[in-house]
Protein backbone atom coordinates (compact mmCIF):
# COMPACT_ATOMS: atom_id res chain seq x y z
CA UNK A 1 0.00 0.00 0.00
CA UNK A 2 1.30 3.16 -0.93
CA UNK A 3 1.42 5.81 1.52
CA UNK A 4 0.44 9.52 0.28
CA UNK A 5 2.98 12.28 1.23
CA UNK A 6 1.24 15.65 2.69
CA UNK A 7 2.14 18.59 0.83
CA UNK A 8 4.33 21.25 2.55
CA UNK A 9 1.42 23.65 2.51
CA UNK A 10 -0.59 20.98 4.37
CA UNK A 11 1.64 21.36 7.49
CA UNK A 12 1.73 25.17 7.72
CA UNK A 13 -1.99 26.01 6.40
CA UNK A 14 -3.64 25.51 10.52
CA UNK A 15 -0.67 27.81 11.45
CA UNK A 16 -3.12 30.47 8.76
CA UNK A 17 -4.82 31.90 12.15
CA UNK A 18 -1.65 32.31 13.74
CA UNK A 19 0.13 34.30 11.43
CA UNK A 20 -2.48 36.50 10.38
CA UNK A 21 -2.69 36.86 14.60
CA UNK A 22 0.79 37.68 15.32
CA UNK A 23 1.49 39.80 11.93
CA UNK A 24 -1.57 42.16 13.00
CA UNK A 25 -0.07 42.48 17.04
CA UNK A 26 3.43 43.03 15.72
CA UNK A 27 2.53 45.70 13.15
CA UNK A 28 0.09 47.77 15.95
CA UNK A 29 2.84 47.29 18.94
CA UNK A 30 5.42 48.87 16.16
CA UNK A 31 3.59 51.55 14.91
CA UNK A 32 1.88 52.86 17.91
CA UNK A 33 4.93 53.15 19.99
CA UNK A 34 7.70 53.68 17.41
CA UNK A 35 5.99 56.25 15.05
CA UNK A 36 2.56 57.73 16.25
CA UNK A 37 3.27 58.35 19.44
CA UNK A 38 6.68 59.76 18.27
CA UNK A 39 5.47 61.62 15.74
CA UNK A 40 3.12 63.36 17.77
CA UNK A 41 5.55 64.49 20.40
CA UNK A 42 8.46 65.13 17.76
CA UNK A 43 5.89 67.74 15.32
CA UNK A 44 5.36 70.59 17.15
CA UNK A 45 8.94 70.30 18.62
CA UNK A 46 10.64 70.12 15.64
CA UNK A 47 8.93 70.18 12.45
CA UNK A 48 7.44 67.82 10.09
CA UNK A 49 10.63 66.58 8.00
CA UNK A 50 12.41 66.69 10.96
CA UNK A 51 10.36 64.22 13.13
CA UNK A 52 9.78 62.04 10.00
CA UNK A 53 13.81 61.68 10.05
CA UNK A 54 13.87 60.99 13.65
CA UNK A 55 11.33 58.22 13.60
CA UNK A 56 12.75 56.69 10.13
CA UNK A 57 16.68 56.48 11.42
CA UNK A 58 14.75 54.94 14.58
CA UNK A 59 12.48 52.08 13.11
CA UNK A 60 15.78 51.47 10.40
CA UNK A 61 18.09 51.11 13.49
CA UNK A 62 15.46 49.08 15.02
CA UNK A 63 15.47 46.63 12.00
CA UNK A 64 19.16 45.74 12.60
CA UNK A 65 18.26 42.26 13.71
CA UNK A 66 15.16 41.76 11.65
CA UNK A 67 14.68 40.11 8.69
CA UNK A 68 16.53 40.71 6.65
CA UNK A 69 19.57 42.01 8.60
CA UNK A 70 22.47 44.08 8.85
CA UNK A 71 22.35 46.95 6.37
CA UNK A 72 20.19 46.05 3.74
CA UNK A 73 17.78 45.25 6.69
CA UNK A 74 18.07 48.86 8.21
CA UNK A 75 17.55 50.57 4.78
CA UNK A 76 14.73 48.58 3.87
CA UNK A 77 12.97 49.14 7.35
CA UNK A 78 14.40 52.88 7.33
CA UNK A 79 12.48 53.56 3.78
CA UNK A 80 9.38 51.72 4.75
CA UNK A 81 9.70 53.85 7.74
CA UNK A 82 9.76 56.76 5.98
CA UNK A 83 7.12 55.97 3.78
CA UNK A 84 4.30 54.86 6.68
CA UNK A 85 5.60 58.04 8.80
CA UNK A 86 4.59 59.98 5.68
CA UNK A 87 1.35 58.07 6.06
CA UNK A 88 0.23 59.02 9.14
CA UNK A 89 1.04 62.63 8.81
CA UNK A 90 -0.69 63.05 5.71
CA UNK A 91 -3.90 61.06 6.35
CA UNK A 92 -3.84 61.72 10.20
CA UNK A 93 -4.18 58.74 11.52
CA UNK A 94 -2.86 55.27 11.85
CA UNK A 95 -4.88 53.13 9.82
CA UNK A 96 -2.70 52.68 6.31
CA UNK A 97 0.74 52.17 8.05
CA UNK A 98 -0.51 49.51 10.05
CA UNK A 99 -1.79 48.04 6.85
CA UNK A 100 1.33 48.33 4.90
CA UNK A 101 2.94 47.05 8.17
CA UNK A 102 0.26 44.10 8.59
CA UNK A 103 0.65 43.19 4.98
CA UNK A 104 4.59 42.59 5.38
CA UNK A 105 4.26 41.16 8.23
CA UNK A 106 1.71 38.26 6.75
CA UNK A 107 4.91 37.57 4.61
CA UNK A 108 7.55 37.48 6.96
CA UNK A 109 6.26 34.98 9.64
CA UNK A 110 4.68 33.25 6.66
CA UNK A 111 8.42 31.90 6.40
CA UNK A 112 9.32 31.67 9.22
CA UNK A 113 6.48 29.42 9.90
CA UNK A 114 7.67 27.66 6.31
CA UNK A 115 11.27 27.36 8.00
CA UNK A 116 10.54 26.02 11.56
CA UNK A 117 8.25 23.42 9.53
Amino acid sequence: MLLRRRSQASYWFPLIPVILLVAALNAINEELPYRAALLSQFLPAVGKNQALWITTVLFGVGHFYGIPNGIIGVLMAGFLGWFMGKSILETKGIFWAWLIHFLQDIIVFSFLAMAAL
